[in-house]
């Protein structure tokens, strides 16, 4: 006789079988769904139908009137199961201690850019040669001469002293005189101009040129000064040769209108030592400060959960400006590296308020998945234009000091070095009613099943120790019974967040079976997991949480055919791709049904799928294959694939598991665009050769899906 599920959540289906014990089995269907996205205006893409999971686990039920006690050595079926205390990261696992980075920098050079051009002002033929008035009105005849100009003094309001480290000085001659000039017999060097340091008579520079400079005609002359004092006033002395005698009229008018002028210019000037009024200076600075932790955890990126960066100017030099900080490492939301802005003043300590890294990432963006073992921060001063004259050395200083608190990360990528994690008490009541069992009945065989579910990623991950207690109370309370199990060093996969990956640990071990003799009625354990390796967790979202189970074996033997049922899956419009449902004929250009078997019981089989689109089986028997409405529905049948069988216990020892792909034909494929379709699974376990062994915790689990080729256009 067999019996049907009702409507409910994913359960069990109990069959009628003849056995020693209640067997109940735990289906489960597991599968995801993608979806391609058209590149092309006709293109195939696979679209896939998932199945609602469905579940038949031997533990589900414990019917005590269905047990067999054979003396003291029979086997009983008993599971006790219990969930172990959930570990997560915490934020201070992931931080990096405060730092306090201090770094003193000089100015090295001060540059002068825009410095105001010094002019001689017009020097007339009458201030140049004055005895040429006595000859007004005359025809004169110079020979060939030179006209020895200055000294002519010029002041700058930029500066009054410059120690130029290097630098350029242009000097710009105009010949407005009625005559060549250049060098002659008297004086081959031609123009030739001295600048000196009025207050000191230092020589600063000579310019000079062979060139003849035609009337009218200004030439430039330049030339470079190192390591030299430049003070204001300057102190202009020129010799201007006649490139050859010449004869001319001479008149008031052309004693006044012709002449020389000479403009004096320094377009670039590095200098060491500076007594001027200042332009803007900008200066550019790079520090580093370690991200290094104690422990030996590196970074290559992630997100700040906490903390702040405190930064602290002291401007020894007697300008005022502008400081920043860029942090090019610590990118904010926005996507803008995060930056510290103040204002200072001459001689001036400042401090910018604590600027908080909450939500920042931090990575090295010079080097993507590179470790971040140090930060770099740029460093900018820029001054503002003096209104006087300010004294100022390039060996004048500032200092910088970096503070970051404690940074608490919310993400990490890194190296984790190694550590561990607390797992937290768990405890809890042991849910089996001993009641009716006898003394001196003994288990045997016991295991304990430990999973792991694994939700972050750290390559060496382990169970370094679990410590499991049971205690066996009497009615009054009293503790008449204890014992332990030990895990120790156990292995567990890495994992991702919102993905956990099983580590399923067995332990069929004397001490097991121990454990369950006393009759356990409560449970408790502690431990702690260690880590090591290459990580990439979230402090909200990376757990490590699990469940024990230990269970006994039990022997049971099956005497005739037996069935269940699984429950019945309707795949409406919201179940089936509007691809599918929409598809033309030829559209669909195959299909294929996928199905995983996955029997970790001691039985064999048959499974039946049956596939229909008749709501009439709704209201009958839906699994009666006496009638097929071949235009409405198809059935399959697979095979139950055998469990690797111990023996010297008789228990299963690997799950057989098989993958079973089939093509469907155009009817069957038909079925799926006329939703809704009902999908069934009917188990049918075969009779055994004898006595079985059984533990709670076997199972029978299917995963599958319908995978269709679609035609698109668009």
């Amino acid at each position: 006789m067999s019996k049907r599920g009702k409507s409910q959540p994913i359960g069990y289906r109990k069959g009628s079988f003849r056995l020693p014990i209640s067997v109940i089995f735990l289906l489960s269907l597991m599968l995801g769904c993608t979806f391609n996205e058209p590149q092309l205006p006709t293109w195939v893409t696979e679209v896939q139908v998932p199945l609602e999971p469905q579940k038949f686990l031997v533990q589900d039920q414990l019917d005590s009137s269905v047990v067999t006690i054979q003396g003291a050595d029979s086997l009983l079926a008993l599971s006790i199961e219990g969930d172990i205390g959930e570990v997560r990261l915490e934020e201070s696992q992931l931080a990096f201690p405060p730092r306090d980075t201090s770094r003193t920098f000089t100015l090295d050079t001060l540059r002068f850019d825009s410095l105001q051009a010094l002019n001689t002002g017009f020097l007339s033929l009458r201030q140049v040669a004055p005895q040429l008035a006595a000859a007004v009105g005359q025809s004169v005849h110079l020979p060939e001469t030179t006209f020895v100009v200055g000294p002519v003094v010029v002041n700058s309001s930029d500066f009054k002293a410059l120690l130029v480290k290097e630098g350029q000085i242009r000097l710009s001659i105009l010949n407005a005189f009625p005559f060549t000039l250049g060098p002659n017999n008297q004086s081959s060097q031609g123009l030739h101009i001295a600048l000196y340091n009025d207050s000191t008579g230092e020589l600063v520079s000579q310019l000079s040129t062979n060139q003849p400079v035609q009337p009218g005609e200004t030439v430039v002359l330049t030339d470079q000064i190192q390591q030299r004092w430049v003070r204001s006033p300057l102190r202009v002395v020129a010799s201007l040769p006649l490139a050859q005698a010449v004869s001319f009229a001479v008149t008031d008018s052309l004693l006044d209108a012709a002449g020389t002028s000479a403009v004096l210019e320094f377009p670039h000037l590095l200098a060491t030592e500076a007594l001027a009024r200042f332009h803007q200076q900008h200066y550019r600075r790079n520090l580093r400060f370690s991200l290094k932790d104690q422990k030996g955890n590196r970074l290559k990126q992630g997100e700040i959960a906490r903390g702040n960066v405190l930064v602290t100017f002291a401007n020894q030099f007697p300008l005022s400006g502008q400081f920043r900080v860029h942090l090019p490492e610590f990118q904010q939301p926005d996507g803008q590296a995060l930056q510290v802005d103040l204002d200072f003043l001459a001689n001036q300590t400042v401090q910018a308020p604590p600027v908080q890294t909450n939500h920042v990432q931090i990575a090295n963006r010079q080097t993507p998945g590179a470790f971040l073992d140090s930060v770099q921060a740029t460093v900018e001063l820029i001054t503002r234009r003096t209104s006087g004259f300010v004294h100022l050395r390039a060996s004048d200083q500032f200092q910088v000091q970096v503070h970051t608190d404690s940074i608490f990360f919310r993400s990490f990528s890194g190296y984790l070095a190694a550590d561990s994690i607390a797992i937290p008490r768990f405890q809890r009541q042991a849910s089996v009613d001993y009641n009716g069992l006898e003394d001196g009945i003994r288990f045997a065989g016991a295991e304990l099943l430990v999973k792991i579910f694994n939700e972050v990623h750290i390559d060496q991950l382990r169970i370094k120790r679990l410590s499991i207690t049971g205690r066996h109370r009497n009615s009054s309370g009293q503790v008449t019974a204890s014992a332990q199990v030990h895990i120790a060093d156990q292995a567990i996969l890495p994992g991702d967040p919102g993905n956990p990956v099983l580590t399923t640990i067995s332990f069929p071990t004397r001490e097991v079976t121990d454990f369950l003799n006393i009759l356990p009625t409560e449970i408790e354990g502690v431990g702690t997991i260690a880590y090591q390796g290459n990580a990439s967790v979230t402090v909200d979202a990376s757990r490590v949480h699990g469940r024990y189970s230990f269970s006994t074996p039990v022997q049971v033997k099956i005497d005739r055919q037996n069935r269940i049922e699984g429950d019945i899956q309707t795949l409406d419009e919201s179940s089936i791709d509007a691809d599918i449902r929409e598809a033309a004929r030829d559209d669909i250009r195959g299909a294929q049904l996928a199905l995983q078997i996955t029997n970790h019981t001691p039985f064999s089989g048959t499974i039946t799928m049956l596939v229909t689109t008749d709501p009439a089986r709704l209201q009958g028997d839906f699994y009666n294959l006496s009638r097929l409405d071949s235009t409405r529905e198809f059935v399959e049948v697979f095979q139950i694939p055998s469990a690797s069988i111990d023996p010297g216990s008789g228990t299963v020892r690997a799950a057989g598991e098989t993958i079973s792909q089939i093509g469907l034909n155009r009817s069957q494929i038909r079925l799926f665009s006329q939703p809704p379709v009902y999908v069934g699974f009917l188990v049918t376990i075969d009779p055994t050769d004898g006595f079985v062994t059984v533990r709670g915790n076997d199972f029978l689990e299917l995963a599958g899906k319908t995978v269709f080729q679609v035609r698109v256009s668009q």
